[in-house]
């Protein structure tokens, strides 16, 4: 990289203590293939998940996760395995997680369509016991 060139964090933006992120250092393997993420998105990418990064932030850091996993998923020798990239939908916060950052942990309501399959499935019980 050209040193006129201000490293910024790919996540955040930060130009602070910058460093390059290999995308699969796992089992003593260090991939060619890096980013750069300052240190406080580094350390909450590997220490934390990324499911600890701000809402504002998370697209990205999924990104980079779905990146990983192409890249390990490329290397892998069993074609038995398929990819699986995450959504922002796939992401679930902790309750410790939501207390410290003050939400209120929201819980997804049912469909419609699943609480009238409750409802049929329960008249078929119904329907069931009485013969």
């Amino acid at each position: 990289m050209d040193n006129s060139q201000q490293k910024l964090c790919l996540i955040c933006g930060s130009d602070k203590f910058v460093d390059e992120h290999h995308y699969d250092c796992k089992e003593g393997k260090i991939s060619p293939e890096t980013l750069l993420l300052c240190r406080r998105c580094h350390r909450t990418y590997h220490d934390l998940g990324i499911e600890w990064f701000d809402d504002r932030y998370l697209d990205k850091a999924i990104a980079i996760e779905n990146k990983r996993r192409q890249i390990i998923y490329a290397n892998l020798k069993d074609p038995q395995k398929s990819l699986q990239l995450l959504k922002r939908e796939d992401i679930s916060r902790s309750p410790y997680w939501n207390k410290i950052h003050g939400l209120k942990a929201t819980r997804r309501k049912p469909s419609q369509e699943t609480k009238e399959a409750k409802q049929l499935g329960f008249a078929m019980i119904d329907d069931l016991i009485r013969s």
